[in-house]
């Protein structure tokens, strides 16, 4: 496999020899990197290969079958909570970014120490002012993903190799773009969604919760939270644009299925005024898709993402007459119908 390999299509069209193949590949890259992955990065002439191996476990994450993503995602979950851990960055509670910017002409090493030292004296002034300022926390630290994502995905170094935390970021921000659109494409369904597709391809109500997919659910919304702190404009820019191709035709069940899901997982992580701009565009394009979209078993998966999303943003439509107002009228039109998916 060369790594423009569309991994993705060739292990639907693969012999069951290929086919377990890739998901070897998986549990080696995975294994790998769980132990060896500082040690890889702390040496220049490697981190060409750390790279291509790291895309590599990237395209097999698409692959169709649970195994094999469940394999990746255990370890994407460690990864970016490494990352994220070492790059956490200083806001005040008011969410703003408090680091300074480097001027002209910083070599990236000299950024990082400027980053370095300035999340230290921040740190200090947060203990002297009993909580004056507050780091982000790692999602899941308090069950030892935090814990678990420095003895696992950092293997065999420390605090002390060559490659900051602020390098990491930069070094592996490719990397972490591409993480950012698995989640969106792929995210789990939540456990407030009870709308299902049946056996039969209609949109029907659930009768029965399915752990595996609330455990996974959980662990990729914690991923993609880390993945938003670590680059708001990103994630932002990502989801509007999936949402433009949904606006455009281009638009599936399971496609706004899970852009939708991947929107309500990262509530409260973007600035306000960032993530009222964003969910304006977002709420006025769902209820657009909704109006000018026919067939009721489609209006149903529409109905059932708008009112997930605008669930896990009360903030917003608190803030927001109009669109509540729009959304309760909207919520008042869904309970006329007699859908069994919309209801």
């Amino acid at each position: 496999m060369n790594p423009g390999t569309n991994i993705e299509m060739a292990y639907q069209s693969g012999t069951d020899e290929q086919q377990a193949f890739v998901q070897n590949l998986a549990l080696f890259y995975t294994s790998f990197f769980r132990a060896h992955l500082r040690a890889m990065e702390s040496n220049e002439e490697n981190r060409g290969a750390c790279l291509m191996g790291l895309d590599m476990l990237t395209s097999i994450s698409y692959v169709d079958e649970v195994e094999v993503f469940k394999t990746c995602l255990d370890y994407w979950a460690l990864f970016v909570a490494d990352i994220y851990s070492g790059a956490s960055i200083p806001t005040t509670p008011g969410g703003g970014n408090q680091v300074p910017q480097p001027a002209a002409g910083t070599t990236m090493e000299e950024a990082a120490r400027m980053h370095e030292q300035y999340a230290a004296q921040q740190l200090a002034a947060s203990a002297a002012a009993n909580g004056a300022f507050a780091f982000p926390p790692a999602p899941g630290a308090a069950a030892g993903t935090a814990a678990a994502a420095n003895g696992g995905a950092q293997g065999g170094g420390g605090a002390g190799t060559p490659l900051l935390n602020m390098q990491r970021r930069v070094v592996y921000g490719g990397v972490l773009q591409r993480l950012r659109a698995l989640m969106v494409n792929r995210m789990a369904k939540p456990e407030e969604v009870i709308v299902v597709e049946d056996d039969n391809g209609n949109i029907v109500r659930e009768t029965m919760k399915d752990n595996d997919v609330l455990a996974q659910y959980r662990t990729m919304r914690e991923t993609l939270v880390m993945l938003s702190h670590l680059d708001y404009e990103d994630t932002e820019i990502q989801m509007l644009e999936k949402l433009r191709l949904q606006m455009a035709g281009q638009w599936t069940w399971h496609g706004l299925n899970t852009l939708c899901w991947a929107i309500g997982s990262i509530s409260g992580t973007m600035a306000e005024e960032q993530e009222n701009r964003f969910l304006v565009t977002v709420i006025r394009d769902l209820l657009n898709l909704c109006e000018v979209t026919r067939g009721k078993d489609n209006k149903a998966v529409i109905a059932s993402n708008i009112m997930y999303v605008v669930g896990q943003y009360p903030k917003f439509l608190r803030a927001h007459w109009k669109f509540l107002k729009t959304v309760v009228n909207k919520l008042f039109e869904f309970m006329h119908e007699t859908h069994p998916g919309v209801q």
